[in-house]
């Protein structure tokens, strides 16, 4: 069953899982966590079409990422849907309907 689990929680596999899984980016250089905030910053190395190698920072917060380029909808949904399936996300806080059987 899934509980609730804070978004700060997240490991670093975690992590480079989705970030690998929805951009593919070359390389993911570093992952820092900013708790008084409540986001974790990841910069990722990776090459555009004409070969030039750019590094960018994602912000990751518990219901989006913010990114220097656009994302689309699908990588957002995929986002949502892979921190809510690690028990990231408030409708597991305190739910009195999780209840084991």
């Amino acid at each position: 069953m899934i509980k609730y689990r804070d978004f700060m929680s997240l490991s670093n596999s975690e992590i480079e899982f989705i970030i690998n899984d929805i951009f593919k980016p070359d390389k993911i250089k570093t992952i820092q966590r900013d708790y008084s905030y409540k986001e974790i910053r990841v910069t990722i190395l990776w090459h555009w079409d004409n070969n030039e190698k750019v590094e960018d920072e994602l912000i990751l917060k518990e219901d989006t990422i913010d990114c220097p380029f656009q994302k689309t909808a699908d990588d957002s949904r995929k986002y949502i849907q892979y921190l809510f399936s690690k028990g990231v996300h408030e409708l597991f806080k305190n739910n009195p309907y999780l209840a084991e059987e």
